[in-house]
């Protein structure tokens, strides 16, 4: 199980992506603790991008089906490139809707119960906190996961911006629906950064419920062990 010291970089992932009001939650990073964040102007700025990102995501699921009933909107080169927009958009969106929305209570007792057994662990002298790369190469395959998903979610999101600004006639694309007479490159790059705001908060979802879901079974593995091998109080 990794510790508090080992994933500060994916807390203050979620710290600048709450600051940035990507995600609806205050972040203490020392402590490894959120809080649903309890700012009115800043939840209701959150809830409105929600809202246009939600939006947004009917758009290009709306132009997928287009393009498969329209012969003369289809493009087998565009085509799988928006087939897996449309279902990572739809998973961080209803991943956004059940943590955020449905249960934020139950997502930030989870979250803030992730590293509590580290005093427990600290008592019986079963491990010590670790920070980054202590353990060098002893990582198993989830962790490492863990500990690069940050990192690998935002390189992607880079190539993915390179890959829509590279063709302007994407469906999948705002700009495709302009008029022709107001496409230029003004109007493609302020639609191309509005692409890019979703992009972000839908990555930033994708982030903190992947790495908390990970965290979670991590945990369960942890204490599952601790208990059988009677390391832990029954």
């Amino acid at each position: 199980m990794l510790t508090l010291g080992e994933i500060r970089w994916n807390f203050t992932c979620w710290k600048i992506l709450s600051v940035l009001n990507f995600l609806p939650i205050d972040v203490d990073v020392e402590r490894g603790y959120i809080q649903m964040q309890k700012s009115k102007r800043r939840l209701l700025t959150w809830r409105i991008l929600f809202c246009s990102g939600i939006c947004h995501f009917f758009y290009i699921t709306g132009r997928l089906f287009q393009s498969l009933v329209g012969q003369e909107f289809f493009d087998m080169n565009h085509f799988v490139v928006h087939f897996l927009f449309v279902l990572a958009y739809g998973m961080c969106y209803f991943f956004a809707y059940i943590l955020f929305l449905r249960f934020p209570t139950e997502c930030e007792m989870v979250v803030n119960d992730l590293f509590k057994f580290e005093d427990a662990c600290e008592n019986k002298k079963a491990s010590k906190p670790r920070s980054l790369f202590s353990r060098r190469m002893n990582y198993s395959k989830q962790e490492l996961i863990t500990l690069t998903y940050p990192f690998a979610s935002y390189a992607c999101a880079i190539f993915e911006g390179i890959i829509l600004g590279m063709d302007t006639n994407r469906s999948q694309l705002l700009y495709s629906v302009l008029p022709s007479s107001t496409q230029n490159t003004v109007s493609f790059a302020l639609l191309w950064g509005v692409e890019m705001l979703f992009l972000n908060m839908v990555i930033g979802f994708a982030c903190f419920a992947h790495v908390t879901q990970m965290l979670f079974f991590q945990k369960c593995d942890l204490e599952l062990r601790l208990l059988v091998a009677d390391r832990i109080p029954r």
